[in-house]
């Protein structure tokens, strides 16, 4: 099966492959289709798309929202999103600002911590992207003041630990809202435990579309628990290999695949019920 790959990162979150050489990978695993799904950003999708109009993979627009629910932080995906919409491109903009004041925060709390790392730095690592936590333990690294990405987080910048700082989130009903103003599909991403498959019917009520089912992070048994759920209450179930590059331990692209067909339902359920055209 040639299949496809529906959540992908890019240097412009976290991830250490280029717009381009994600399509390269994509490629070299024969997939049909993949999503570009970067972290409150939407700045990878065009590179991807002007890139794949020479190779055969379709590459859809995507992104992947941080948001609050009831004092606990989910993550909410959106399919098909017409990435030139310029409210969307607006409240983005406003979160990549936020990042990146947050991690001047956490570089100066760092700092006063007894580890002497530059901003300056951190930035030159993030380049374009949206300034996250691993580009500042990346830059930790660098210097010589941890051995790994664990270490930074667990001592130091993981929620909780002493030099952590809290990012700005969207509200769920916002982020979903957001998606389908632009013609997207909006799924609840990695749901990874029933707890939080406690808040569907809530999000469902928001406009929510879907549910992760095939990520790295599931066990075969709740992958099998969420299946069930999507297909008992008609919500769409989509996957992918979460894919960071070199990063986070994640699969690499293609290692979790899903049958093209899961495009298509995407595709009918946006002219159904968003009335969308195709953004790309």
């Amino acid at each position: 099966m040639r299949g496809v790959d529906l959540h992908i990162h890019t240097v412009f979150s976290d991830s250490t492959l280029t717009p381009e050489e994600v399509v390269d990978e994509a490629v070299k695993a024969d997939l049909e289709a993949i999503a570009i799904t970067d972290h409150d950003s939407i700045d990878g999708v065009e590179p991807a798309l002007e890139y794949a109009k020479d190779y055969p993979v379709e590459v859809i627009p995507g992104v992947e929202l941080a948001t609050t629910f009831g004092g606990k932080e989910i993550h909410i995906l959106g399919y098909f999103v017409d990435h030139r919409d310029r409210e969307l491109q607006d409240e983005l903009r406003i979160l990549k600002l936020d990042r990146l004041e947050r991690a001047r925060e956490i570089v100066t709390k760092l700092v006063k911590y007894g580890l002497p790392i530059s901003f300056e730095k951190v930035k030159k690592i993030a380049g374009d992207g949206v300034v996250a936590r691993p580009h500042i333990a990346k830059a930790m690294i660098e210097e010589g003041l941890v051995s790994s990405y664990s270490e930074a987080f667990t001592r130091y910048i993981a929620d909780g630990s002493p030099c952590c700082v809290a990012k700005r989130m969207l509200d769920y009903a916002r982020a979903i809202e957001l998606v389908r103003g632009v013609c997207g599909v909006p799924v609840l991403a990695h749901p990874k435990d029933e707890k939080t498959m406690s808040y569907i019917p809530e999000l469902v009520s928001c406009g929510l579309a879907g549910v992760e089912v095939w990520h790295p992070d599931h066990s075969s048994s709740f992958t099998d628990y969420l299946l069930k759920y999507t297909e008992k209450n008609a919500l769409m179930a989509t996957g992918g290999s979460d894919c960071h590059g070199a990063r986070k331990g994640k699969p690499q692209i293609g290692k979790f695949r899903l049958p093209f067909k899961t495009v298509e339902d995407l595709k009918k359920y946006r002219q159904e019920h968003l009335h969308g055209s195709d953004p790309s």
